[in-house]
Formats: structure tokens, sequence, C-alpha cells
């Protein structure tokens, strides 16, 4: 845990830290956290893509230490909860249906349900999350994971991911679906294969490349489901493989492999750390009218490739290890 930082208790007895001001602070060119305005290049223009980069910026914010009640920029936590707010239809959906909103809605449903935990003012927001919760449960499939929100489509690892991920933060305030991640974390094990390696679906090759960001972002969502490595080795072994093929330049591979590794701690945290800290922390821009942002990468704009690197540089104390 971080020096100075609170600890909020959940109901299961699980810790989830709040953590103290971040030494990265996220660009000017965020809008104040809502990345709803603004239209140049480097923004999304889209509204699904605005609500992804809207729940990674007030994800990150909250990461930072902001809560709905106080902080130096709560004013902008609050305009990009009030946006997401503003986006969710009678269903309880953030996005329309179609490739990705599955993540999209997931992804609001996940900064909805930190925001309205970590703050005394949240009870405002828990009935949006509430239903959000029960639209992720409706959409599911029937092999119990999620696609990405195409119809007909199989179920996928990194949609499964966020979809449970969402869930368990729900969960750990409170906020509860017909399903918990422990129920849903089994999914997993439809795609993982002895390498350690997780497919992006159930019909990919077992001898296809691996692909890291699935096996990364599968592992720590078996870490937020209560998991033990020492109980499922292939989590250990999962481990080992992200550090032969994770690429720190990847925003969302990096991501999801930081949180992963962070869990695992040991030797794997350790090497991964020095990697990151050359990749990311020294690729920051310095000056000028970007300061405080990095380049688009991995297919990302620069605010949300911004927001990943924030949150991935927040991994440490965003939550206590999961696992002991």
């Amino acid at each position: 845990m971080a020096p100075g930082a609170a600890t909020v208790v959940a109901p299961a007895g699980r810790t989830r830290v709040a953590s103290p001001r971040s030494p990265i602070r996220l660009p000017a060119a965020t809008n104040g956290g809502n990345a709803s305005s603004g239209r140049t290049a480097a923004f999304p223009t889209t509204r699904v893509g605005r609500t992804t980069a809207t729940a990674l910026v007030t994800l990150a914010l909250l990461g930072d230490g902001q809560t709905l009640d106080a902080g130096a920029d709560t004013l902008a936590l609050r305009a990009s909860v009030g946006w997401l707010l503003g986006q969710q239809r009678e269903n309880g959906a953030f996005a329309d249906g179609g490739p990705g909103s599955l993540q999209q809605h997931a992804l609001a449903t996940y900064a909805l349900a930190e925001a309205s935990g970590l703050s005394t003012n949240g009870v405002l927001v828990r009935g949006a999350v509430q239903t959000a919760v029960g639209h992720l449960f409706a959409v599911r499939s029937v092999d119990g994971g999620w696609n990405d929100g195409t119809p007909g489509t199989p179920s996928d690892t990194l949609s499964t991911v966020h979809g449970l991920t969402a869930v368990a933060s729900a969960e750990f305030f409170a906020m509860r679906g017909p399903a918990g991640p422990r129920e849903l974390a089994p999914w997993f094990d439809s795609v993982a294969s002895a390498t350690g390696s997780h497919r992006l679906t159930a019909a990919t090759p077992v001898d296809a490349a691996p692909h890291a960001a699935a096996t990364a972002a599968a592992l720590f969502a078996r870490f937020f489901a209560g998991q033990d490595p020492k109980q499922v080795p292939v989590m250990k072994v999962a481990a080992d493989l992200l550090l032969a093929t994770s690429d720190p330049k990847d925003p969302w591979g990096a991501y999801w492999t930081t949180y992963a590794l962070f869990q695992m701690g040991g030797r794997h945290w350790v090497e991964w750390n020095r990697r990151i800290d050359g990749d990311i922390v020294q690729t920051q821009i310095r000056d000028g009218e970007l300061k405080g942002s990095w380049e688009p990468a991995g297919g990302c704009t620069r605010l949300t490739t911004t927001a990943l690197r924030v949150l991935t540089l927040e991994a440490y104390y965003r939550y206590s290890r999961l696992v002991r």
C-alpha cells in the first residue's frame, strides 16, 4: 500500500486502496477529464470512442486520489461522471449494440462503480450502476462469457474480462448482479492452454501465436475473481509467458500486463516494472502544448493512450494485492 493511502473495506473483507496524489498528471488536453468536448484529430469523435476515453479518464482521476467529494480535480471528475451518466439509455446501456459496444458499456460501468464506491456523494450514482450491471447480464452469452457486442459472434477473452471487472467492481461496493466474479471466472478455462496462453476465443487454434493482451487481461481477471496461482497453476505459467511476450509499447497490453504482474508479485513484478520505467515513464512528452501526454499507440487516440499510461503507472496503489 502506498504511504498515506486510504483503505476502503468492502463487505467481502477485501481492500481497495484510494491512492495519494499521483506523481504523473493527466495533461490539460483532457478538457478537465471530460473527453466529450473538443473535436480535434487527437480526440475520439464518435459517441462510443468518447465513452471509452471518458471512462478511462474517470478511472485515472480516481486513481489520482480524486473523489466526487473533494480533490484538486473534483470538478473534472464530476464533469466526467455527469457526462457518462448522460449517455445511459433506458435499458441501462451506455452504448448501442454493435462492435466494441460491450467494452464501452463495461468500462463506463466500471468507472461509475469506482466513482460511487470511493465517494460519500457516490450514493447518487448507485442506481445507474445497478441498472448497468443488469444490462451486462442481459447481454451475456449463453456460454457464460461476453462478446464484443456484435450479435451472433462468440464470446471473446477481452470482452469477458471487461464484463467481469465491471461486475467485480460493482459487487465490491455492494452493487451485485445475478452472478459474482468467482462464478464468471471459470469461463477463462475454455480459452487457456498448458503454455499459459489465453486465446482470444475458444475457437482460436490452440497452436496460434500467443495473444499477450488477452493472456494478461485474463490473468488479471483471475486475480480479480479471487483465484490463487498456488491453486490455479496456469496463472503462474501465464505470468512467465507475459514476461517473454508482452510489449510495454502497446497501451492496452501494458495496462493489463502491469496489473496482472503486480498481483503476481515477486520476480515477475520486479522484471516487468523495470521495463515499464523505460518504455512508459521515459516516453511521456515533457514540454510543449502536448506536455504530460503520450504519443498515440496501438490504434488508440492520444487521450486514450495517455489515460491508459496513467492507469498503468497507478497500478501499484489502485488495488492492494488481492491474493496473499
